[in-house]
């Protein structure tokens, strides 16, 4: 895909699109610039790494899913903390988020995890 050799799409979903080809058309090489270990793929989430850094806590990820219950119930942002670790499950914690870390940007004000 795009020159990298990428895993098959177990959850195909045609109304989202790949969250690999996606990643690996940003060429992950330009910002990982040591060999790269074997692209990975967790459900709808791509990850990319260096081989002599295999953790998420540095790797390039990228995920694409759809809103859960929860999320469509509370309106498309997250309110609070609570709702947005809800919302998220583990993921924040398996990309090396952590809720301490967590800040509110401005101006959009959209809950994000900490690195």
């Amino acid at each position: 895909m795009n020159g990298y050799p990428v895993p098959e799409r177990l959850i195909m979903d045609p109304g989202l699109p790949d969250s690999c080809e996606l990643l690996t058309q940003g060429d992950p090489k330009t910002l990982i610039t040591e060999p790269l270990a074997p692209i990975a793929r967790l459900e709808n989430v791509c990850v990319v790494y260096a081989v002599s850094t295999p953790t998420l806590g540095t790797a390039i990820t990228l995920e694409l899913r759809r809103p859960e219950q929860l999320e469509r119930d509370k309106g498309p942002l997250p309110s609070d903390k609570a709702t947005f670790f809800v919302a998220q499950g583990a993921g924040v914690g398996l990309a090396g988020g952590k809720e301490e870390g967590l800040r509110r940007p401005r101006p959009l004000g959209r809950w994000v995890a900490g690195l």
